[in-house]
């Protein structure tokens, strides 16, 4: 698939489906070890299959995510009267962008692989 953009510059779109802007959640944090401060990044697109978050490349995250790494991730919602939730979240993928308006940032591809739990949202 291509777009517009990308087709005028002889770039191969390669996302299967296209992406959508956030409703669900817009941030999300995480701890990479339990000994490790927390993570917070902001959620930039939504599939079917998952989402993204948006890290920059100097984030210290970066040296700890890996493929298929199983991370527990408070997902803070868009609609602000409901509470954040704590899914178990793998990662899918790693992709840095090099031009764009995300140059110099990391897009970290996530699938939630179970549904919420009922925790407190102090657990993360």
């Amino acid at each position: 698939m291509f777009d517009d953009h990308n087709e005028k510059k002889g770039i191969l779109e390669r996302r299967r489906e296209s992406r959508n802007r956030p409703e669900t959640y817009t941030s999300a944090e995480f701890r990479i070890d339990a000994a490790q401060c927390r993570f917070q990044a902001r959620v930039w697109n939504f599939s079917s299959q998952g989402m993204c978050l948006l890290l920059k490349e100097d984030s210290s995250a970066l040296e700890s995510l890996e493929i298929d790494k199983e991370l527990e991730v408070k997902y803070y919602p868009a609609d602000l009267s409901r509470p954040p939730e704590i899914r178990k979240t793998r990662i899918a993928h790693i992709t840095r962008e090099s031009e764009g308006k995300f140059k110099n940032h990391f897009l970290i591809g996530l699938r939630i692989v179970e549904k919420p739990e009922n925790k407190p949202t102090t657990a993360v």
